[in-house]
């Protein structure tokens, strides 16, 4: 990849792992459906302008407004609410290596609903490692399992298969649709139900701290905004494949971030469980495949950047 390549794999996952630092801060004044509506508000905001801004303006017939609608519901509003939600019973650490198993339910799914898509052993064994990462992860805290925590954790995995699910609706949309007027229509209307739930069940709260302003500003306007564009530009650049690599730093950067702002302990079963998923992810997309062989075919051509023998003596 290149420098700027590079550079847009580590914003993405910089700002998205700090999503859940700035989660949990917000949450100390405002409750989880404020978080969430203000959350998409912002987001809609930068992403309907950059949609505005482009030349070509984007044609939605009725159907694709339905499929946007569902999309929605289902790989934004539900998993931001779970998501928020569950930093009241666990670490924001704990969410964000939770959150690094979208990719293995990715590949379960369309494997189940698309005649394309084989499961193969190397994604079960995948899987199996992922799934071990979440019991260790849950078992390993101090004074063992806790039902609160439980909840918790159950509501980010779920909120992962939700986003796997928005994963395969958008497989079909996209041959229709760009990406980013996708995320534009998808958050717009997220926006749009999450802002008149709040309205309808809530008084929402605006005497709030600088932080936690700060943190609602963070969410929206670079989480849900400046990410999605430099996502989206970074498929583009480097490709898919390239392009998941983020789901290894924002794990490491949410966890590092917990621990130094919020002071969330970091336990061994935490690292261990944390290390288990990223491994599962590895081998169920390929990843971990690919760089061996990568490895190996370098070892092979005398490449000294992997070649020991060229720096000793």
């Amino acid at each position: 990849m290149t420098p700027r390549a590079w550079g847009a794999l580590l914003g993405v996952g910089l700002i998205w792992g700090a999503s859940f630092l700035f989660i949990r801060v917000s949450l100390d004044e405002v409750s989880t459906l404020q978080a969430v509506a203000f959350r998409a508000a912002g987001g809609a905001f930068v992403l309907g302008a950059v949609v505005a801004l482009r030349p070509r303006k984007p044609r939605l017939t009725g159907a694709i407004a339905a499929r946007l609608v569902g999309l929605s519901l289902v790989a934004t509003v539900a998993p931001f609410l779970l998501i928020t939600w569950s930093e009241t019973r666990i670490e924001s650490g704990t969410a964000a290596i939770l959150n690094a198993l979208m990719p293995i339910f990715t590949l379960l799914l369309a494997a189940g609903l698309f005649d394309d898509e084989r499961l193969t052993t190397r994604a079960l064994g995948g899987a199996f490692l992922g799934f071990a990462g979440v019991a260790l992860l849950s078992g390993g805290r101090a004074g063992g399992l806790d039902g609160r925590a439980l909840v918790g954790e159950g509501a980010v995995v779920l909120a992962t298969l939700c986003y796997a699910g928005g994963n395969i609706m958008v497989r079909s949309l996209v041959r229709s649709v760009e990406g980013i007027v996708i995320s534009a229509g998808q958050i717009t209307i997220s926006a749009a139900v999450t802002v008149v739930a709040l309205l309808l069940l809530e008084t929402p709260r605006f005497h709030l701290s600088w932080d936690v302003w700060g943190s609602l500003a963070a969410m929206a306007f670079l989480g849900t905004g400046l990410a999605y564009i430099l996502y989206y530009w970074l498929i583009e650049h480097a490709g898919s494949f390239r392009s998941s690599l983020v789901t290894y730093v924002i794990p490491v950067v949410g966890v590092a971030l917990g621990a130094v702002v919020l002071d969330e302990p970091v336990t061994a079963a935490t690292l261990a469980g944390g290390v288990l998923i990223a491994l599962g992810v590895a081998l169920a997309t390929g990843a971990l495949e690919a760089v061996v062989r990568g490895l190996v075919e370098s070892r092979k051509r005398g490449d000294p950047a992997v070649d020991p023998s060229r720096d000793a003596g």
